[in-house]
């Protein structure tokens, strides 16, 4: 009898069918007709929906966009005539024609709608102190709404009753908050509000949480950090016990929080090096944050572990309507809601060990062509027991004929194309020159060893046995055709199989340790292998091993689990079904009948971009350091009108490194990089660049000609982007001096883009670096 052992428990349950259609998925996706915010927003602040169909958005710039049709289309409801300081940061809506948008412009902190977001009247009768921007609403019930800010103080709380007409401001002392962030009422009188305290700037505050259970009369500060350098940042409730805030910092561990009673104590969760804003739970198990690190990570057990997902970029906002129903904004409005028509773009099946005429290998193969894959894979074992040429139509042609071409054996007709691509393994070479085996299959390249691509997969079959004449080790031949090979994958996916298994939890064989290539460094997405006739799931170099060698000869043992491993199985014979997606790739293993033993989905690999650059106005050149900073870059096209591929933002050190990570760029295509900040000219590289099995690498800071147009100025011995460009028309003139000018007139400090000098202070300094670029003409050069 034979044993089985899980590490990780699965649910086995019968498959009644499989089809191409995996349908019922709740999932989140991109509204296709959604508003794209302007290059100065770079983001939507804020989403909020009165019921299913009827919802707004604003970008910071100073446009409302409203739907009334769930999102299928949106129009442009609302332009500030006060453009460019409409700085709209936050959205509450009583029901579709009673709303409120706060901003985080000093003199106009709130506006009122009272014709669904059409006019937007500034309200004027909120009692001081006044806030100086409203960065969260809490919307209670169809009068009573809650609003707070501001992020970099102070720290306000308002109160109306009445839709909006008339407020009460709330007293918030300075030695429970400086900042505040956002709020969440489950009653009139019972509400949070998150945000930070310190003693100077908020940059270098703790987060802190107050809650009030008589309207906001009085407060108690329940929750306090004891890491400097970050404050709470949003909120979300899926119960009126239940609920998480996300934890800001621009560098460093960051954490999230969680209560289960209602706000009274809060437990602190660790996350990842994440600049997180927006957080989001569905549900105890499953939830999202986001923020302007750049992509969005999934949890679908309850924070145990975190998986980065594809859709979503500069997440701030999660809205839940129902429990199968709900909306954020990013970079993009996105969707939660159920889905029927994910169609996948490849279906595979992998077998191996499997070429041994009987009953079980009969048993598989009718489970395989049960799935109808568009074509089969195998980890070789295909030609028992001596791979002789008397026997390898009767343990292959004889059960998967219709997937072969040319097919010359005598069980029936073959395909028209070949759909049956193998790989070779010991029992194969026992015959000199493996002429059965090269003589049976018509495959590309050298037949031995080869690549093919199938939608948006690139497969690499590769000859892993001693007898291999171009070597079987990481420096052979084959390796390097391997290397070469995935450099140049421009697909999805990067898909290495081959028969001797490196790594495994089989007794049967030693695991191949010749075959222990850097697959994942090179750019492999997984590796699948036989030999071992067993079936397990197994991480190394941050990508999947899988053995897959229960195709139908025998079953074997299992010793102890090896570093790495996650899932185990020798029960019973089986086979491999994958599906390609374009935002994930899902390989589930079966047993012959039918019952599902393994399901696990990967994400396409980040492809992370290291760069080195220095921001004029924050780079100091005697310490030769720079003031850390919020930077954003661009992946475009490398030809005519040079379209953005994908954008992300990350904190440029003090040593000018950047690590940005990408998800919609191919590898090994060309495409031009551009650096953006908030006040600085965007620069371009000189020639297009190539990301290489995931990676790249560029500094701007070498020399001038490092930028397109040579575009950089010489500071100290370091060449820095310009600084100036407060406005973002692409070009450093009076504009620029004009608002910088203003801003220093009224003495304004804080956080603000005319702070070209991050010293906080709006001042004659600041203004110098613009007048210097603009006497010079310094603008955007670009191809």
């Amino acid at each position: 009898m034979k044993n089985i052992i899980f590490l990780i428990p699965a649910i086995l349950f019968n498959v009644i069918f499989i089809n191409r259609v995996l349908s019922q998925d709740n999932k989140w996706q991109v509204l296709p007709n959604s508003p794209i915010p302007d290059s100065v927003s770079q983001r939507f602040e804020d989403v909020y929906f009165a019921n299913p169909y009827t919802g707004w958005t604003i970008q910071y710039t100073g446009k409302v966009f409203k739907t009334t049709n769930a999102g299928e289309n949106w129009s442009d409801v609302y332009t500030a005539s006060n453009f460019p300081q409409g700085f709209f940061r936050s959205l509450g809506f009583f029901n579709e024609d009673f709303g409120l948008m706060g901003t985080l412009f000093y003199s106009s902190p709130m506006f009122r709608t009272t014709n669904g977001g059409l006019n937007w009247i500034k309200i004027e009768n909120i009692p001081p102190p006044v806030p100086i921007g409203i960065c969260g609403i809490s919307i209670v019930n169809d009068s009573v709404a809650y609003g707070t800010g501001r992020y970099s103080g102070p720290a306000t709380v308002i109160k109306t009753t009445d839709k909006g007409a008339t407020w009460t401001t709330l007293n918030v002392s300075t030695g429970l908050a400086r900042s505040l962030v956002d709020c969440y009422f489950w009653s009139e009188d019972s509400g949070i509000v998150v945000g930070g305290w310190n003693t100077s700037n908020y940059l270098n505050g703790v987060s802190v949480i107050l809650k009030t259970t008589d309207g906001g009369l009085n407060w108690t500060r329940v929750y306090m950090s004891t890491r400097t350098g970050e404050w709470c940042w949003k909120i979300s409730f899926y119960s009126s016990d239940t609920g998480f805030v996300s934890i800001e910092r621009h560098s460093g561990m960051s954490y999230y929080l969680k209560t289960t009673d209602k706000g009274q104590t809060w437990q602190e969760k660790p996350f990842i090096e994440y600049d997180q804003e927006g957080i989001g739970f569905i549900n105890q198990y499953t939830g999202w944050i986001g923020g302007w690190t750049g992509p969005t990570y999934e949890t679908t057990n309850g924070g145990i572990s975190w998986n980065q997902v594809t859709w979503g970029f500069y997440l701030n906002r999660f809205r839940f309507i129902n429990d199968t129903l709900a909306y954020s904004v990013g970079n993009r409005v996105y969707k939660y809601s159920r889905d029927t028509t994910r169609y996948d773009n490849a279906l595979f099946a992998i077998i191996g060990d499997y070429g041994k005429a009987g009953i079980n290998e009969l048993n598989v193969s009718n489970l395989v062509k049960y799935w109808n894959p568009d074509f089969i894979l195998t980890t070789g074992g295909n030609n028992f027991d001596l791979g002789e040429e008397s026997t390898i139509d009767d343990n292959i042609g004889q059960y998967y004929h219709p997937f072969i071409y040319p097919y010359t054996g005598g069980y029936g007709s073959g395909d028209t194309v070949n759909r049956f691509f193998p790989t070779m393994d010991e029992v194969d070479w026992n015959q000199t020159g493996a002429v059965p085996y090269l003589n049976y299959f018509q495959l590309p390249g050298n037949e031995r060893y080869y690549d093919f691509v199938k939608g948006n997969v690139h497969f690499f079959a590769l000859s892993s046995d001693s007898s291999e004449s171009d070597g079987n080790d990481s420096n052979s031949v084959q390796a390097q055709w391997l290397k070469d090979k995935l450099e140049n994958s421009t697909e999805q996916w990067n898909i290495v199989f081959f028969h001797h298994a490196p790594y495994s939890s089989g007794i049967d064989y030693s695991s191949s340790e010749e075959m222990r290539w850097p697959f994942g460094r090179w750019g492999a997405s997984a590796v699948i292998s036989g030999h071992h006739n067993v079936y397990e799931r197994l991480y190394f170099d941050d990508i999947p091993y899988f053995v897959n060698g229960l195709g139908g000869k025998v079953i074997g043992e299992f010793g102890s689990p090896v570093a790495g491993s996650q899932v185990r199985y020798n029960g019973n014979f089986g086979a491999m079904i994958n599906f390609a997606y374009d935002d994930s790739l899902v390989f589930r293993f079966y047993n012959k009948d039918r019952t599902k033993i393994d399901h696990h989905k990967i994400y396409p690999a980040a492809k992370k971009l290291v760069t080195t650059l220095f921001i004029e106005g924050l780079y100091d050149e005697l310490t030769k350091y720079m003031k850390p900073d919020l930077v954003g870059a661009y992946i475009r096209k490398a030809v005519s009108p040079y379209e953005i591929v994908d954008s992300t933002k990350t904190f440029i050190q003090n040593n000018g490194v950047g690590r940005f990570n990408f998800f919609n760029p191919k590898n090994a295509t060309d495409y031009y990089v551009v650096i953006s900040h908030r006040n600085s000219i965007d620069t371009w590289s000189s020639l297009p660049q190539k990301f290489i099995a995931n990676n790249m690498n560029y500094d701007f800071t070498a020399d001038s000609s490092q930028a397109y147009g040579n575009n950089l100025i010489l500071k100290g011995n370091v060449y820095c982007i310009y600084s100036g460009d407060v406005n973002k028309d692409d070009v450093i003139d009076g504009l620029d001096l004009g608002l910088i000018d203003n801003d220093a007139s009224v003495f304004l400090t804080g956080f603000l883009v005319t702070d070209l000098n991050f010293d906080f202070i709006i001042d004659g300094s600041d203004y110098l670096i613009a007048d210097n670029n603009a006497a010079n003409f310094i603008g955007v050069i670009q191809p």
